[in-house]
């Protein structure tokens, strides 16, 4: 099984789409590219988090081939295409 992976803030997770988890573009790309949509994505988040979570993400692919979404929950992949979204520099963790 090959997996799209996505990260990033409101505009990756699909914020104001009527149907997110169908109309939001990495869906969108999973589909034509034959891959399951693993989009972590979160509203609100900062340049920094979205850095920290794909690490840690993608460490875990490497060492165990399993990938972890909200929506497919644990999905074992043997490959994975990495799409990241950033957000404006202007946002901070507290």
């Amino acid at each position: 099984m090959k997996s799209l992976y996505t990260n990033g803030d409101s505009a990756v997770w699909g914020a104001e789409l009527e149907n997110k988890t169908e109309e939001r573009f990495s869906k969108i790309l999973a589909d034509r590219w034959m891959r399951i949509d693993c989009n972590n994505a979160s509203a609100g988040v900062s340049n920094d988090y979205i850095y920290r979570q794909t690490m840690r993400d993608i460490s875990h692919w490497i060492d165990t081939q399993q990938l972890w979404s909200e929506e497919t929950g644990w999905v074992i992949s043997e490959d994975v295409f990495v799409v990241i979204g950033l957000t404006a520099p202007t946002r901070f963790e507290w």
